[in-house]
């Protein structure tokens, strides 16, 4: 447990640095942290917690043709417990594996559950490339050159998918692994993981499209947080530069190497929507926004971690 509660400490430390640091840029208009509004949190809130389920629902709609008494209870346990893993630990590197580790409990092959990992993670990463695209294409105001970086990651996703589908089209042959023992389980692994992009998207088209459908839906949920936050620290404005600057963000923040983001989330966000925000709702709209959309599902994942590592240690015992 020392990794995780040094990666908690380390975010929370990088995050009130960062705020630090905003509520020194604000100067003199800067306001000490609070909530002027509270409706628009009485909406923030639950809206979060409606795309907390959506994902459970995506994992469900992606897992059930192979696991038909799945609940989408047991996946949004899954996706919260992922979100605490992946909160503290270096580029959210251990949110997949927990995921493939969680879907495998429940009886579902590790290969098979890379694919439905990838492809969930290759629809989250479209939707939010292309809508950034879609952002800057029709308004003004956010930096031009987000736009090549925008563009440039629109190429590899475009690129990801065509692979994809060569993948899916051709027929397989396994190749009989060589090597080590750490060599031949990774590349079985592999081999594993192909195949189920092969059984998920041959046989279960349907599941990926509705799953995509659900996606688009989640974004057009989760993206109304940043304005409800601003808006509950006072702020009145646009909210379309401010969609835009959380989708050039999301699209920036798996690069960063501290858990969960810490410190470059709440950077990131304050310096894209300055241009739109007084200096005086910044510090609040930041801690408000980072709040539900981070350290709420952080809490609840590390409750549900929780549960899991000590049912596991009675059982054992």
């Amino acid at each position: 447990m020392r990794r995780p509660a040094f990666g908690l400490l380390l975010g929370v430390l990088l995050s009130l640095a960062a705020l630090a640091a905003v509520g020194l840029r604000a100067g003199d208009g800067a306001r000490m942290p609070g909530v002027n509004e509270w409706w628009p949190l009485a909406l923030a809130v639950p809206a979060a917690g409606f795309g907390w389920l959506l994902h459970g629902l995506m994992l469900a709609v992606l897992v059930r043709p192979q696991l038909p008494d799945v609940r989408v209870r047991d996946m949004l346990r899954v996706h919260l417990g992922a979100s605490f893993v992946g909160g503290v630990t270096p580029f959210g590197g251990a949110e997949v594996p927990y995921q493939i580790y969680m879907l495998r409990r429940l009886g579902l092959a590790s290969g098979l559950g890379g694919a439905v990992m990838a492809t969930k993670a290759m629809l989250n990463v479209s939707v939010i490339v292309f809508g950034g695209l879609l952002g800057l294409a029709f308004l003004s105001g956010l930096p031009p050159g987000e736009l090549r970086t925008l563009l440039a990651a629109g190429g590899v996703v475009a690129l990801v998918w065509l692979l994809i589908a060569r993948l899916v089209r051709r027929p397989r042959r396994r190749r009989a692994a060589r090597g080590g023992a750490v060599r031949r389980t990774v590349a079985g692994f592999v081999e594993d993981m192909k195949d189920g992009f092969v059984v998920l998207w041959r046989k279960e088209p349907r599941a990926v499209v509705l799953c995509a459908g659900l996606m688009v839906l989640y974004w057009a949920v989760y993206l109304t947080l940043g304005p409800l936050a601003l808006m509950a620290a006072g702020w009145t404005g646009d909210w379309g530069p401010v969609i835009t600057a959380q989708l050039l963000l999301y699209a920036l923040l798996p690069l960063s190497p501290t858990p969960g983001g810490s410190g470059a989330a709440e950077l990131g966000f304050a310096a894209l929507v300055s241009p739109h925000v007084p200096g005086g709702y910044l510090l609040s709209g930041v801690l408000l926004w980072r709040g539900i959309t981070y350290h709420l599902p952080l809490v609840l994942g590390a409750f549900l971690v929780g549960q899991e590592v000590g049912g596991g240690m009675r059982a054992r015992g």
